[in-house]
């Protein structure tokens, strides 16, 4: 650790931006390179922490450059024919069928949905709902992650149905619930989808778009949008002050969608 100079840190910020996008299409996008420089730089920290080294991380501040906007980097909601043609295409895969209704019909992250348990699921309360919290196999990087989700219509439906035939515990999706299995699930998905749209702006993740299009057609108030997507708005001072959102709210919302 002590051998490591900034050069170093210019060297491995030069080697990932030269890398190619997994798309094939020009070379890896922003995010991907500040995820990867992300890892080394963590764990030099920790190896400082826990080595008692009296040294400050060669890799801070190094400067990675700006995002670029490019029409590929973007996401774009989903249109509704494409989501609607996506049932269809999963129909003879139960597995991927459940993934997608839960995205769609939640918001919620692809990694929050794969990552459930059981345990996470509070199918008898008044309202209906499943909890994100850290936990040994899960982060949560930001505080506003950290929420409840109602669950209506074919995504209580589906929870329900895999809770009853789960053990206690048990992810909800066994095959893509870890981690390290998360990128099998987009990969396959993503091959799917891939037949019904060629538009690089669209992914799975494009599901969290049209779910912010539709409160918004809604006319669902923003802080109740922000706390079903889990998204902070710390721009907003007026954010600290008065009650936090409550279930019952986002619930009420969710029921006003018209998601297909």
């Amino acid at each position: 650790v002590t051998e490591l100079t900034r050069q170093h840190g210019r060297m491995l910020r030069d080697k990932l931006k030269a890398q190619p996008a997994r798309s094939g299409r020009g070379r890896a996008a922003h995010g991907t390179v500040q995820r990867n420089f992300n890892i080394p730089k963590a764990a030099i920290n920790h190896g400082i922490k826990e080595l008692d080294i009296l040294m400050s991380n060669p890799f801070n501040a190094i400067d990675l450059g700006k995002a670029p906007v490019r029409a590929y980097d973007l996401r774009h909601p989903l249109p509704k024919p494409v989501i609607a043609a996506m049932y269809g295409e999963l129909s003879n895969n139960q597995v991927l069928l459940d993934i997608w209704t839960m995205i769609h019909h939640t918001g919620a992250q692809n990694a929050e949905i794969l990552g459930l348990k059981t345990t996470d699921l509070y199918l008898a309360d008044p309202i209906p709902h499943f909890e994100i919290t850290p936990n040994d196999e899960r982060s949560v990087k930001e505080r506003a992650r950290i929420r409840k989700v109602p669950l209506i219509g074919l995504a209580l439906e589906t929870a329900q149905r895999l809770a009853a035939s789960s053990r206690d515990g048990d992810y909800l999706f066994p095959k893509y619930g870890p981690t390290n299995k998360h990128t099998n699930f987009s990969n396959t998905c993503m091959t799917r989808l891939r037949k019904h749209t060629k538009d690089y702006r669209h992914s799975i993740y494009s599901l969290r778009h049209h779910m912010k299009d539709c409160m918004r057609q809604a006319d669902v108030p923003l802080r109740v949008q922000l706390a079903i997507m889990g998204h902070s708005d710390g721009e907003r001072v007026s954010e600290q002050y008065g009650s936090a959102v409550t279930l019952e709210e986002m619930h009420k919302a969710m029921l006003s969608l018209t998601l297909i």
